[in-house]
This record gives structure tokens, sequence and C-alpha cells, in this order.
């Protein structure tokens, strides 16, 4: 791995998210990446219930085999604001944007490093939808997502071709220069933070 990127701030951002954050962090367990190039920040956005225990437990259990494990409170408690906790504190060379209800395969962070290593500035992978309880009202909303009603045309929602250029994504690595360049998220708003966000990356000249 010499001469290429290493470091990897693994970022998540919670609220009440206690039931989901636990597979998250789990996932991140099973990486095949390894975790002493790791940096993990989570950030708690005032949650009511133990997410930032869960947080808690996991820095203090796991501390010593990762880069270094840091948590912070997103008093604005937006998505906006509390990811930008996250690049505020950040000191890997990629950045890794993990929403707290995914599942990672693996390789997903060996995957992204290498992929950012092969050129590129930020990159991505198609996002599978699943359900996590075996109801017909969960099935329903899993087919309504899947569909171009619920996933519209954004490519990394249904798209699987090797390799593509796109104007956002979803679970973004992100080299950091990139986010030295472009700056904070525009923490007014509320929602779409990342999609002008990557469209700021792109008129800056960078490639997603």
């Amino acid at each position: 791995m010499d001469g290429l990127i290493k470091t990897v701030t693994f970022g998540v951002i919670a609220y009440n998210e206690s039931r989901y954050l636990p597979d998250v962090l789990g996932d991140l367990l099973k990486q095949t990446y390894p975790q002493e190039l790791i940096e993990v920040i989570l950030v708690d956005g005032g949650s009511l219930d133990n997410t930032w225990q869960i947080m808690a437990d996991f820095r203090d259990s796991y501390q010593d085999r990762f880069l270094g494990i840091k948590i912070f409170k997103n008093d604005k408690r937006t998505q906006p604001a509390g990811w930008n906790v996250v690049l505020l504190n950040l000191t890997a060379d990629i950045l890794l944007r993990i929403d707290a209800h995914a599942r990672l395969t693996e390789n997903f962070i060996e995957n992204s490093v290498n992929c950012i290593n092969s050129g590129e500035d930020v990159c991505g992978g198609p996002r599978e939808n699943i359900v996590d309880e075996n109801t017909l009202w969960k099935k329903m909303l899993l087919d309504v997502e899947q569909s171009m009603l619920g996933a519209g045309f954004a490519v990394y929602r249904h798209d699987t071709e090797e390799k593509k250029y796109v104007n956002s994504l979803f679970h973004g690595a992100y080299r950091t220069e990139v986010i030295k360049k472009v700056g904070l998220f525009n923490e007014k708003l509320i929602r779409t933070e990342d999609n002008e966000y990557h469209f700021r990356i792109t008129e800056a000249g960078y490639k997603i």
C-alpha cells in the first residue's frame, strides 16, 4: 500500500437509532480493511433512546483496535449540521459517509479505498434496498422504493454497471482534499443536503 491513500474516517450520524446502530457497527467490525487504518466518528443528535450509550460502549470496547473512535453531540440536530461535525473533526485521507440504517458487505471499505486509489475523487456503489421485517406493509414500501416512482432516476438506486460517473450517490467515499476545497454542508438545507454538496463538488471540477 506504499504511496497510496490508506487512512479512512468512518462517519455515522444518528438520532434515536438504537435499533439499527448495532448492525452497522457490527458490520464495521467485520470489514476486511485493517482496523488500525480506520478512524471512527460517531455523532448523536440528542437522541432520546440509548443511541449515545451504544456509541460510548463501542468506543470503550474497541478503542484500541482502531486508529481512533470519537463521539460528538450535534446540538443543532439536523443532518447537514451533524455531517459538518464529522467534517470538522476527521483526520484521515478518505471520508466514508455512512447512514445509520445501513448494512455493509465485508469488503465495502476495502473496495471504496481501492476505487479512490485508482484515481477517483468520490465514489460509491449501487444501493440495494432491503426490509428488516417480513410484513406486507414493508414489502409494499420496498416495492415502491425499488420502482421509478420511489427511486426516481438516481443511478445509484438501481444501476449495477461496473463504472459510471454520476451527479450524486449514496454512502460515498470522498478524498478529504475534495472536502477541504468544497467546504461544509449547507446547514440551511434540512433535506437534500447531499445533492447540493455533490453539485458543489462537480462545480469544483471533481468527478463522482
